[in-house]
């Protein structure tokens, strides 16, 4: 069974009845773009998006290291223009066994490059990942 997370999003589209005689009334191409004006705009070039993606230890208080990431990103957020989580819930079975993720939209590289070494990203990492974190994947 999808997590409850997912299955309240996926809830929320099926109270869109709309969805499927739009699709058999408009074509894909139309319903597609349809949807895609409901987007949000694309961050600026030269954006950088930081994904950062863990799988946690069995002992670790997730809640808190959720609400620590949070946190940290209020405190940083002048480097950062927009910040995002959540949980695997694709029924793909591709997860890799990583359970949450977070992804911060920096400006450039330089907001990137200055967070990485930031005290506060390097105190968040030796209080939350480093005890906590079995394994984790970074993309940028």
């Amino acid at each position: 069974s999808a997590p409850a997370y997912c299955r309240r999003h996926f809830s929320k589209m099926s109270k869109q009845p709309w969805l499927v005689p739009a699709a058999a009334a408009l074509g894909s191409a139309a319903l597609a773009a349809l949807l895609l004006r409901r987007r949000k705009p694309a961050p600026p070039e030269g954006a950088i998006r930081h994904v950062v993606m863990f799988k946690f230890k069995p002992e670790a208080p997730v809640a808190d290291i959720v609400a620590a990431f949070d946190e940290l990103a209020a405190q940083l957020s002048s480097l950062i223009l927009s910040y995002e989580r959540g949980i695997q819930c694709s029924p793909e079975g591709l997860g890799k066994e990583l359970s949450h993720a977070f992804t911060i939209t920096f400006p450039d590289e330089a907001a990137r490059d200055a967070y990485l070494p930031h005290d506060i990203h390097q105190a968040w990492v030796e209080k939350w990942a480093k005890p906590y974190v079995a394994d984790v994947c970074v993309f940028d």
